[in-house]
């Protein structure tokens, strides 16, 4: 026979257990979605959108600048688990963590933060998402450059930025313009001739008779 008391301090244990277990998952739960909501506020989107399942994970393709079928890759383990692929699951579990790596990448040039970084977010990113809205030293740069496709597009980006000759140069004042040169007066114009002013005090003078006269 089992002891009746040793049992039951076994399943008041196991209690206790799950009991601390789920306060810390509510807490843990309640950290990051203040935390994401407080990082979506700071990259200028509404925080309610942290609260939702996998709309958060559209704002986060979305704020870090990549092109939207990002948001397709991170589904891909939970699409192949609904249509009982479950033997691809390791497939789908590589294609999230490159999707992962483009958001944390893209993320760290926003908030200036280093490699070491993004490798530590691949991994724990359900730490490091939330102390980026927490941390009043991570400051959200909207102009900081991303590009569409993450790691993907970078190498091609920063050969552009470092070839001269795809740099789009000025050019030169064509000299050949044409210049409106101001055109002289024709001497043929007609010109006004100036007329005597009469003064009605004056008797009316006849100039034909005057000049016959003399």
């Amino acid at each position: 026979m089992y002891d009746s008391d040793a049992l039951t301090g076994l399943i008041a244990l196991l209690g206790g257990f799950i009991i601390i277990l789920a306060i810390a998952v509510i807490a843990w739960a309640i950290f990051y979605i203040i935390g994401v909501f407080k990082l979506f506020e700071k990259a200028g989107q509404p925080g309610w959108k942290a609260i939702i399942p996998y709309y958060n994970n559209w704002t986060l393709v979305e704020i870090a600048g990549l092109e939207w079928y990002w948001f397709l890759l991170l589904l891909v383990p939970t699409i192949l688990s609904l249509i009982g692929l479950d033997s691809l699951a390791a497939i789908g579990n590589i294609v999230n963590i490159v999707a992962n790596v483009n958001i944390f990448y893209n993320l760290s040039k926003k908030f200036n933060k280093s490699t070491g970084w993004v490798v530590l977010s691949v991994f724990f990113g359900f730490i490091t998402l939330p102390i980026l809205g927490y941390s009043k030293a991570d400051v959200w740069n909207a102009a900081a450059p991303v590009t569409p496709n993450g790691l993907f597009d970078a190498k091609n980006a920063s050969a552009t930025q470092s070839n001269p000759a795809q740099q789009v140069t000025p050019q030169p004042m064509n000299n050949t313009q044409t210049v409106v040169t101001p055109q002289p007066m024709d001497n043929n114009q007609a010109t006004v001739q100036p007329q005597p002013v009469v003064n009605p005090e004056q008797p009316n003078v006849d100039v034909n008779n005057t000049n016959n006269q003399q």
